[in-house]
């Protein structure tokens, strides 16, 4: 077969699969992998399919040969258990449910949850230093039995457990979601006893924010700026932390930290963001071109990618807007590892936006 009727095939099965008709989907499926029995697209969307269909001892069978005779490398015991809790998930936001437990015995809540499980047990003894495992054992406790288990359980960990830092960043973002930002904010302080770090500073000031703890938050800054303790970085935090109380001192802040060193990629990606405040989209364009000119490393910064998807949603770009969220690790957004894989992606993409655009602290 031809590379151009190969594409077109393969094309087909996501169609069949996007239009929810997943008989006609297996079948084409099936006669794709007869001639491309390693293509990973087909098996996930083959996997959906009898999924919906409930054919779920064939879709277990389907899962054992491919991690048999395709790959069982971590990325795909990473990419089959996000396809399964990306199903999860949006069963569960259909339903309405707020806890994995409602769901029905032999319902396929019920089965998806199981396989998550299984794959992700699995995985970790394969791969017990792969934080993306601990961080989806983590995210189960929490999915299956709440907030306040998840706290116990991260707890339990000693800070020289190999991902104690992981599953503090993991449990101080779903307290966060949770509106438990007493525990978040406690969870950022131990990160700060055992090491210092910035991002862990951000956070906690960011919630003090929330909390309508200002003096507080702002100390923080000025005591750096005062010191000379990361003097540029504080400076242009606190211009974020002004963002739409204060336009003009915001930039005065940010402008002081490029002044004192005009080759500040994050100062640049502030101002940036104040700019995008104010309405002016080329500047704010050509100024994020300038940070990461500077400073590459910025576009692993989760929230960095999330003011990117706001700014390509402000301008009508979605595609461009959901593959930035779609880069943002599981450790800081609990979606965003299986947001790829939803049916009802653009719907959700634009909910989770709007969600972020209400908190003006990046």
């Amino acid at each position: 077969m031809s590379k151009l009727n190969k594409e077109k095939l393969l094309r087909r099965v996501q169609r069949l699969l996007n239009g929810k008709k997943y008989e006609n989907c297996l079948k084409t499926a099936n006669k794709a992998l007869k001639n491309y029995s390693e293509e990973t697209s087909v098996y996930l969307a083959k996997m959906e399919a009898l999924f919906h269909l409930e054919k779920f001892d064939e879709l277990t069978e389907t899962v054992k040969h491919y991690f048999k005779n395709v790959s069982n490398d971590e990325d795909s015991y990473v990419m089959i258990c996000d396809k399964f809790e990306s199903l999860e998930l949006g069963l569960m936001e259909k339903l309405g449910y707020d806890s994995i437990s409602e769901a029905k015995q032999g319902s396929k809540l019920e089965f998806a949850t199981n396989m998550v499980i299984q794959l992700n047990n699995e995985a970790l003894k394969l791969y017990p230093e792969s934080c993306e495992f601990a961080i989806t054992k983590a995210r189960r406790v929490f999915l299956e039995e709440g907030a306040e288990k998840l706290v116990e359980y991260v707890d339990s960990f000693s800070s020289t457990d190999l991902h104690w830092k992981e599953l503090m960043y993991f449990k101080e973002n779903t307290c966060r979601f949770s509106r438990n930002c007493e525990e978040s904010l406690n969870t950022c302080n131990k990160i700060l006893e055992v090491s210092f770090d910035l991002e862990t500073l951000f956070r906690k000031i960011w919630l003090l924010r929330l909390m309508k703890k200002d003096d507080e938050a702002i100390g923080i800054l000025d005591e750096m700026i005062a010191k000379d303790n990361n003097k540029n970085w504080a400076l242009a935090a606190k211009g974020l932390y002004y963002g739409e109380r204060d336009n003009q001192k915001a930039m005065e802040f940010i402008d002081e930290a490029i002044k004192n060193d005009p080759e500040y990629g994050y100062a640049y990606y502030a101002k940036a963001y104040i700019l995008f405040i104010l309405g002016k989209y080329d500047d704010t364009s050509d100024t994020l071109d300038k940070a990461f000119s500077l400073d590459e490393s910025l576009l692993e910064n989760p929230w960095v990618l999330f003011f990117l998807a706001e700014f390509a949603e402000a301008e009508g770009d979605l595609g461009s807007a959901l593959e930035y969220l779609s880069h943002i690790d599981v450790i800081d957004y609990v979606y965003s590892a299986t947001m790829e894989f939803r049916s009802d992606l653009y719907e959700l993409m634009e909910k989770e936006i709007k969600k972020y655009r209400k908190k003006d602290f990046r």
